[in-house]
């Protein structure tokens, strides 16, 4: 495990803690400063805030490279790095992941339809209550949604490449 320590830790705070331990090729102690170092390190708050700013505000933009899935994977990514960054008691709620997450591609209908589904089921089953879904099923249901969605988009845009080359 050193040795991956050795080759991926490659910011000049990750190398001076893995030079700090060659000579007993500790691992855990690496990761063990190094976290250290992450999350209590005006670094460490600098990427919270960054993280925090981007998982409160990304929006999906149908025009992205890489499609909505990649989107969504990303955006749970920056989620994941947060939660490490973060103690527990600073970490978002599944409830509150739930709404950014929902925020982030209400503005694409194939994918917000997810959203609505559930909305629709809570009214008939849950009496009202807000959201039936948890995060991970939420995410799991989008992410079927976005390879979909993604997949029906590159064959429209096959579909209007093969019409130009026609045509021209």
């Amino acid at each position: 495990m050193f040795s991956v320590f050795n080759t991926n830790l490659l910011t000049d705070m990750g190398k001076t803690i893995v030079r700090k331990h060659f000579s007993t090729m500790n691992a855990q102690l690496v990761w063990k400063e190094y976290l250290e170092y992450m999350t209590n390190s005006s670094k460490g708050a600098t990427e919270k805030r960054v993280l925090t700013q981007y998982v409160t505000s990304a929006v999906y933009d149908q025009s992205s490279k890489g499609g909505a899935l990649s989107f969504v994977l990303h955006f749970n990514e920056q989620f994941r790095k947060l939660n490490e960054l973060c103690e527990p008691d600073e970490q978002f709620s599944s409830s509150l992941k739930l709404t950014l997450l929902q925020n982030a591609v209400r503005q694409v209908k194939e994918l917000s339809l997810v959203e609505t589904m559930d909305e629709f089921k809570s009214v008939f089953q849950t009496e009202g209550k807000t959201s039936s879904l948890s995060y991970e099923t939420y995410n799991h249901l989008l992410t079927n949604a976005c390879i979909r969605y993604d997949s029906i988009r590159k064959l429209q845009y096959s579909t209007r490449i093969i019409k130009i080359i026609i045509v021209t």
